[in-house]
């Protein structure tokens, strides 16, 4: 959807035969012409798993204070996936948010398990795009926080993010701690919207006082499954009390099966209305959070005019908003729109007099409605 003012600026001609299925049926869905992924570079140079799920090897520049993090060069390799609508046209199409895994091994389950997180959760067709920084390769070295650091600087400086600003991170067992380290102890700030875990482990023990301890930290989401015995999910109970303590929304997602396999959790750890339970509350805590990063920062803009008026919300957010569930309507001040109309609904709201003051309500019930559960979530299978 092209918003008033933007105008289209190339017009790129595919023919149907164009797009080759060379990517597995089991994959994401996403086909790219071999125009482009027998051309480009970064298409080239990918490994397998990176071909099938129709994403390039990119390299990040992340070298700090003369240490090396990656290879001799001070670059670290990261696979990237991205809309398809990104790849056919990277100047033109505006990327709604950016994910961010952390693979702290390469195995074929850590394989399956991104590729699903893709299949399931349809982050690409929201416009989200998705890195997996290797950071396998450099395991063990003590630099793993830095090294992540580095790779999400570099990520969203990338032109291709077009100002994008923030991402979220994601990371199962030693990710999810590695995820934790990073939000609780770095510099990104601002830079991080939100933080999946997957089912991290004991608690560190200094956690809970340095989770009242850090200002303004991003919103949380811890999904376990109960039947975990990898990390075992007693050691959920000690997380209620730092999401407790958590100076931002946060939430747990108990899943019945799928034990410490991310797959099995997406595929069936309870369905709802065809979605399982893990993949629902992944959508939904992405949108949310990516939503409140985005609109704190346009209120922001908003003050720093010195104004409370502003010209409407940037295309990225309303694309965002079109894709909250309509029963979130009525609560955002829009219970006259249909489906996929929120965004303009709320983006008129957004415009003249007010707009901040709206926008500040609309960011309180955004949080809300995370702290509550993402109940629309949560009611089908209670």
């Amino acid at each position: 959807m092209l918003g008033a003012g933007h105008a289209l600026q190339q017009v790129h001609d595919y023919e149907s035969h164009d797009f080759d299925s060379h990517i597995d049926e089991s994959s994401h869905g996403h086909y790219l012409p071999k125009e482009l992924t027998e051309t480009r570079a970064s298409f080239l140079r990918a490994n397998d798993f990176a071909k099938k799920l129709g994403g390039r090897v990119i390299f990040l520049d992340v070298s700090a204070g003369g240490v090396y993090i990656g290879d001799d060069e001070g670059a670290l390799a990261c696979l990237m996936v991205e809309p398809m609508g990104k790849v056919l046209s990277p100047s033109d199409f505006e990327t709604t948010g950016l994910v961010v895994c952390i693979q702290l091994e390469d195995s074929e389950q850590h394989q399956e398990e991104w590729e699903e997180i893709l299949k399931e959760t349809k982050w690409l067709d929201m416009g989200i795009s998705f890195a997996i920084p290797y950071l396998h390769l450099h395991s063990g070295s003590g630099l793993e926080v830095q090294a992540l650091e580095a790779s999400i600087r570099a990520l969203l400086e990338m032109p291709c993010m077009l100002n994008l600003g923030q991402c979220l991170l994601l990371g199962k067992g030693g990710g999810a701690a590695l995820v934790v380290d990073l939000v609780t102890r770095g510099t990104l700030g601002e830079r991080i919207s939100g933080a999946l875990l997957v089912a991290p482990g004991e608690v560190p023990e200094d956690l809970l006082q340095t989770a009242q301890e850090v200002e303004d930290p991003p919103p949380l989401l811890l999904v376990w499954a109960r039947d975990d015995e990898v990390a075992e999910f007693k050691h959920s109970r000690s997380w209620i009390n730092v999401l407790n303590k958590w100076r931002s929304p946060s939430l747990m997602k108990e899943i019945k099966s799928g034990g410490h396999d991310l797959t099995l959790m997406l595929k069936y750890g309870g369905k709802s209305g065809g979605i399982g339970e893990a993949a629902s509350a992944f959508v939904y805590f992405a949108i949310a959070a990516l939503l409140c990063a985005e609109i704190s920062r346009f209120i922001e803009r908003i003050g720093a005019c010195h104004s409370n008026t502003a010209d409407g919300l940037p295309e990225r957010t309303v694309r965002l908003l079109d894709e909250l569930p309509l029963y979130l309507a009525g609560m955002l001040g829009s219970s006259s729109c249909d489906e996929g109309c929120i965004g303009l609904a709320v983006a008129q709201q957004s415009r003249g007099p007010g707009a901040a003051d709206k926008l500040r309500g609309l960011l309180k019930q955004l949080q809300n409605w995370m702290n509550g559960g993402l109940r629309q979530v949560a009611s089908a299978s209670e």
